[in-house]
């Protein structure tokens, strides 16, 4: 006893650390294998099971488990490697071979168990329809390829279930329609090989043995034709093609799920033909590698496994009453209770490629919150801890695809993250995660309404205009951030006019921060700010022009570019042919743009082009007089000499008069200003953006 502990021990190893973790493991299967000599029974077969179980193992965390009950376990061979895993086991199985159920009976797993001296496994005779253990007992419930067996597979997972504790998982390895049509070839070359071994004992004038109880199958020539074309169906169908349409990963999920009581963990397949092949191959040279390399055997357990193989799928559940996730606070517990149970709630899963932290996202679930009692979950394809620390109290989960290097390589995951949160809606935003958002709605056959939300202009490169049209052919709602850009999204797909709306965007000047976060501006003159990346569209070079004209009039005018780009190294060179290093100021990347907007006496936006233009808002709500291009949203943001001022793009002598005439008459720019205030509030401010996105939410499912 006092060994198999230490064993146990063993396996609490940290997760980062797989290579650890591994070498443990392996040295527990040594151990195995030194008192095995029921391992003659089928000594290939234990080999696949090992890579199965460290598949298994990896994907789904099975240490710290007091009890664990094993369903249909056949031979034995899980059992010993759970038997380290826990203080107790408990395998279940029939007491006597079945044909039709394909069980060995409980004798060669009790044969089995005590080969190898474990005493903390109780072996029990029982069917998976009648569990004759008591509700909540257990901390882990597993099963592999038993359900396809089971006659009545609804009462056994209602089994299942109800013998899982609060806390605890149910594991259900079963098999996908792939594996069943891999079976296929397979059979029919065993059939042929039985039919030469037949007809070479009746020509020698020798009677074939008797078949042994339980091993499945008959040996007899005649009764060969009764299997022949389809091979042997298991115990809960009628035929072969039955069972083939019963395999899929869709009805295992709904078989597991159906009750409403128990949620979706994850689900792991892959369906993808080459994966058979591969699997087979892989396993058989891991066999054919039995102790001459161990770390060969751990790379090719990786490479096919159950995870991977696409012969399997595994179907980890737990009770709903959990949660979706581990949230932060009593608060985010109480959220998700009334969220889970009021029943027109509604699960919506916003979807980016956000990474740092952010203010726009930040003040939007904060009203979401606040006003809403829909579950909202945050995925981004890109690593987001920061991103996440900052949201994780507003939202019921975060999820990223950090360990993807290629986009195209999180389609699984993203599948995957469909099929468990099984949303009523997807909000992507930006065109590359809709396109991505798309395609997992389509491999995961999700139902889930799509709303591709653009955050830009137009659509430019062949490769980029093919993910829009993915993504705006399964969108059910096409929102552009302003009424200019969604005229440019019916330009780009006419077809989905009936689709296309825009919703402004908001945001919140944070006046708790002060300024001592943003850089001390010169004391002297005007000072101008410009907030924009370094990026040839924003107007960078029309600014320049401008405030050399402005100098004439106004020497001690300054301007700064707060932001950073490709056109940094450029422009500084410009500014230094040009005698203005004193008069231009690069600043770089500020946090604290609301500690910039208190030091200047106005902010220019001379884009090019600009989808809507969230600086706009941002100078407004600090009541700073805006003058920026007539192009795109800023149109819609600025009402021209009432709440700001607008100029031709590409025109520096208008903006140079116009920054002219306002430096020189503050009364009228404080006036501006204080309209564009008075808009902003009644506009632009994220409340008012969170209540938009909600009123669409509302048109799209019902619910607010």
């Amino acid at each position: 006893m006092q060994e198999s502990s230490t064993l146990r021990e063993t396996l609490v190893v940290d997760q980062a650390a797989p290579d650890e973790f591994e070498k443990r493991f392996l040295e527990i299967r040594r151990e195995v294998e030194s008192k095995l000599s029921a391992s003659e029974l089928w000594p290939h077969y234990f080999e696949i099971r090992h890579l199965d179980f460290l598949a298994l193992y990896r994907s789904v965390p099975l240490t710290g488990c007091a009890r664990i009950l094993e369903i249909g376990c056949g031979i034995g061979y899980w059992t010993a490697f759970l038997s380290k895993l826990a203080d107790e086991v408990v395998a279940v199985d029939l007491v006597n071979a079945d044909r039709d159920t394909h069980s060995p009976g409980l004798r060669i797993a009790d044969d089995f168990v005590k080969s190898l001296g474990i005493d903390n496994v109780t072996l029990c005779g029982a069917s998976a329809e009648q569990l004759p253990f008591a509700d909540k007992s257990f901390d882990l419930v597993i099963s592999n390829h038993v359900l396809e067996h089971v006659p009545d597979r609804s009462r056994a997972v209602r089994e299942m279930h109800r013998v899982l504790s609060p806390g605890g998982r149910n594991v259900c390895v079963v098999p996908t329609r792939i594996d069943r049509l891999v079976t296929l070839p397979w059979y029919h070359a065993y059939l042929a090989k039985r039919a030469v071994v037949h007809i070479g004992r009746w020509l020698s004038g020798s009677r074939p043995p008797a078949s042994p109880p339980g091993t499945g199958g008959s040996t007899s020539g005649l009764s060969m034709l009764d299997e022949w074309p389809w091979p042997p169906t298991h115990g809960a169908f009628r035929n072969y093609l039955d069972e083939l349409r019963s395999w899929s990963c869709v009805r295992w999920r709904r078989l597991v799920t159906g009750d409403g009581e128990h949620q979706l963990l994850s689900q792991s397949s892959t369906m993808l033909i080459p994966f058979p092949l591969i699997d087979i191959l892989s396993r058989s040279i891991a066999v054919f590698l039995h102790r001459r390399s161990l770390n060969a055997q751990v790379f090719l357990g990786r490479l096919a496994g159950v995870r991977g193989a696409g012969l399997n799928t595994v179907v980890v559940t737990r009770p709903r009453e959990t949660g979706l996730s581990t949230p932060t606070s009593a608060r985010s517990l109480s959220r998700q209770a009334n969220k889970i149970s009021s029943t027109s709630a509604k699960r919506i899963l916003h979807f980016m490629e956000q990474s740092g932290t952010s203010r726009y996202y930040d003040k939007l679930f904060r009203h979401f919150e606040k006003h809403s009692r829909n579950e909202f979950h945050v995925a981004s394809l890109r690593p987001a801890e920061a991103f996440f620390s900052q949201i994780r109290m507003h939202v019921s989960e975060t999820s990223s695809f950090e360990r993807h290097s290629r986009y195209y390589t999180a389609l699984r995951e993203m599948s995957s993250l469909l099929r468990r949160t099984r949303p009523d809606l997807l909000h992507a935003h930006e065109l590359i995660p809709a396109f991505y958002a798309a395609l997992a709605l389509i491999l995961s056959r999700s139902p889930a309404k799509l709303v591709y939300h653009r955050h830009h202009n137009r659509t430019l490169g062949m490769k980029l205009k093919f993910f829009d049209l993915i993504a705006s052919m399964r969108a059910t709602k096409i929102v552009a951030v302003s009424k200019a850009m969604s005229e440019v999204a019916v330009v780009e797909h006419p077809y989905a006019r009936n689709k296309v709306t825009f919703l402004h965007n908001g945001i919140d000047v944070d006046h708790d921060i002060q300024g001592s976060g943003a850089p001390e501006l010169p004391d002297q003159g005007a000072r101008i700010l410009l907030v924009a990346r370094l990026r040839p569209e924003k107007g960078h070079y029309v600014a320049l022009n401008a405030i050399e004209r402005v100098q004439a009039r106004l020497p001690k005018t300054t301007i700064a570019f707060a932001g950073t780009g490709a056109l940094e190294a450029e422009l500084r060179q410009e500014v230094t042919s040009r005698n203005l290093t004193k008069t231009v100021l690069f600043l770089g990347h500020v946090d604290d743009v609301a500690g910039l907007l208190r030091q200047v006496e106005m902010v220019i936006v001379p884009s090019l082009s600009e989808p809507f233009g969230l600086v706009a808002i941002e100078a407004m709500a600090a009541e700073r007089l805006v003058i920026a291009s007539r192009v795109g949203g800023l149109e819609e943001i600025i009402e021209h000499g009432r709440s700001g001022v607008l100029v031709k793009p590409s025109d520096p002598e208008e903006l140079a008069a116009q920054i002219s005439y306002y430096l020189e008459n503050p009364d009228e720019r404080r006036c501006l200003a204080a309209n564009g205030y008075q808009r902003y509030l009644e506009r632009f401010t994220s409340e008012k953006m969170a209540r938009n996105y909600l009123a669409l939410y509302e048109d799209m499912l019902g619910v607010a």
